[in-house]
């Protein structure tokens, strides 16, 4: 054999071999799965909405894999449907927030789909639908005292830490179409029931008395909507937990319209006061309505609400927000402040 020809020989050996080889490694990616999410819809929604994620080589049944909704833990969801490129699964009872959706291959989580990109879920509060007139205050409404020791359940209840959007001073546009985003100010979130923007601001209070920690000058948020049932809005806790009875109080001055406190269990809200002044700072306080004819009533309070209230548009401040335990059997916390 002459050196050329052996030369050539050695080439296509060389050759064979790469193709070999890369015909294996593409074998056994695809006995591997290579699964990889590629998408889903909805992006947001509240709990109990059927998200559809689709990708590659889910597999044609489900099997051991397992869908899961994370913020800081592993939250499973209930698969509706299966195939080797569709899942579609429902949103847990979760809190308000922004959750990464994860198909892991196996019940101890160690590995999971690959992404296109991070699918990302934002659950929103459901939408505020019509309530009861809060004034004349019911019969069914009763005095109601915190339970001794009993802190303030809120987080930034006096607006003083800026939100994640904003530098001081904060201001920040939630646009029209619906749904939630942060405030201007930290833990609290905007919500718009319906269509039209809202915006929030933070500025320096100008009721009197007021104070802040560590001696800076108090701040209060500043709020225009331009819908009914706009507003911003806390969950302390996690829905379907909390104490069934709470005592609030919330220090608010109206420019235009009427606004109302509503307390609730993540969206199932009841209205517990509303202004009856513009132009002068008013302290709404009393307890949550807990009325036994109404079947839907909330059981557990979580969430405050502190919006415009029914057919009204509202521009307002709000420099202090206070939600207390008043139920003995209720022994957790709320909120919990990030230091």
């Amino acid at each position: 054999m002459s050196y050329r020809s052996g030369r050539l020989l050695v080439l296509l050996l060389i050759s064979m071999f790469a193709a070999a080889s890369v015909a294996v490694r593409t074998s056994s990616l695809a006995q591997s799965g290579a699964t990889r999410v590629n998408g889903m819809t909805p992006a947001t929604g509240h709990p109990g909405t059927v998200v559809t994620i689709t990708g590659d080589n889910f597999g044609g049944s489900q099997g051991s894999k397992l869908v899961a909704m994370n913020l800081g833990r592993v939250n499973l969801m209930e698969v509706r449907s299966w195939s080797n490129t569709r899942i579609q699964a429902v949103v847990p009872n979760l809190p308000v927030g922004e959750y990464t959706v994860v198909v892991y291959f196996d019940s101890t989580y160690r590995m999971s789909a690959g992404w296109t990109s991070s699918p990302r879920f934002r659950i929103v509060p459901r939408e505020i639908g019509a309530q009861p007139e809060p004034f004349p205050r019911p019969p069914f409404l009763t005095t109601c005292t915190a339970v001794a020791k009993a802190t303030n359940m809120l987080c930034n209840a006096d607006f003083d830490a800026v939100g994640p959007l904003g530098s001081a001073p904060a201001s920040v546009t939630l646009p029209s179409g619906g749904g939630a985003g942060d405030s201007a100010a930290a833990y609290w979130w905007m919500f718009i029931n319906g269509s039209g923007p809202i915006k929030t601001f933070l500025e320096t209070s100008d009721r009197p008395g007021a104070t802040s920690l560590g001696g800076r000058p108090a701040k209060m948020i500043h709020v225009k909507t331009s819908n009914w049932a706009t507003g911003i809005l806390q969950q302390f806790l996690g829905s379907g937990t909390g104490p069934e009875r709470v005592t609030f109080a919330v220090w608010v001055k109206v420019v235009t319209g009427k606004v109302s406190v509503s307390l609730g269990d993540l969206g199932r809200q009841r209205y517990a006061a509303t202004t009856r002044t513009t132009g002068r700072w008013e302290l709404l306080s009393g307890c949550n309505v807990d009325d036994p004819s109404d079947a839907e009533r909330p059981r557990h309070m979580n969430q405050i609400f502190i919006a415009s209230s029914k057919d009204t548009v509202a521009e307002y401040y709000v420099d202090f927000a206070e939600v207390k335990n008043a139920d003995p059997r209720w022994t957790g916390g709320g909120c919990v402040e990030l230091h």
